[in-house]
């Protein structure tokens, strides 16, 4: 699977089949992800890398979190309501 990605990637680049602006090149990921590295700075916006890890883990464990409460709350809604029940059972249905 992440083979065929990243073949699908470079076919996709190579061909021009998107716009560059949208789907950058292998290469020009490897060369900003390489300066990155070696500087522990971007090269358009400047951050640390250990800063910018630490904001994409932030927002990660947030959507974790509030994905976790929002399904404890609907899913209690469900068992003590048969409204409710009644009402989006068959919606969880359809989607499964």
């Amino acid at each position: 699977m992440p083979g065929g990605i990243l073949l699908l990637w470079l076919i996709v680049t190579e061909f021009r089949l998107v716009e560059p602006r949208m789907v950058p090149s292998i290469g020009s990921v490897a060369a900003a992800l390489t300066e990155l590295a070696r500087t522990g700075t971007r090269i358009d916006f400047s951050t640390n890398l250990g800063l910018a890890i630490g904001l994409s883990v932030s927002r990660v464990f947030r959507g974790f979190l509030l994905g976790n409460i929002l399904g404890f709350l609907f899913g209690s809604l469900l068992g003590l309501s048969r409204r409710a029940e009644r009402l989006f059972l068959p919606l969880f249905h359809a989607v499964r």
